[in-house]
């Protein structure tokens, strides 16, 4: 899950955080304890877009903020359940991302292997990402 909000709110995060587990307590569903789901405030979204169309795509990302960004322009650019909220806005954010996933699959796949069929049927998954020299 995918939240993107005006202005970050901690209060109103861990109130959102227990609604998620109790509906799932509810209807007997186990909750990705590890990640919950992904919130971050329209400001630090587009920045981190803005990045990851500027540097150079890599299976080796140098900042968390790299990482952030091309795992929230897989999610933007993926399936959707549903959508609340500004939709012309979101569907700016969506082309945007759909033109960077396009790119970094592009150039990681001729980069790491032979096979240009590969292409086709990768949607932009990594295996490891590395931050550094630390695996993520």
């Amino acid at each position: 899950m995918f939240i993107c909000v005006k202005n970050n709110n901690n209060y109103f995060e861990e109130k959102f955080k227990n609604w998620y587990l109790k509906l799932h307590l509810k209807y007997q569903l186990k909750p990705d304890e590890q990640y919950f789901f992904e919130i971050t405030d329209i400001t630090r979204l587009i920045k981190s877009l803005e990045l990851v169309e500027k540097v150079e795509p890599d299976f080796k990302l140098k900042t968390m903020k790299i990482y952030d960004g091309i795992v929230w322009a897989g999610m933007i650019s993926g399936k959707k359940q549903c959508l609340f909220g500004n939709l012309r806005e979101f569907l700016k954010l969506e082309l945007k991302s759909k033109k960077i996933v396009k790119r970094w699959r592009k150039v990681l796949i001729k980069n790491n292997y032979d096979d240009p069929k590969l292409e086709d049927d990768l949607y932009l998954k990594f295996n490891t990402f590395y931050l550094g020299n630390e695996k993520l």
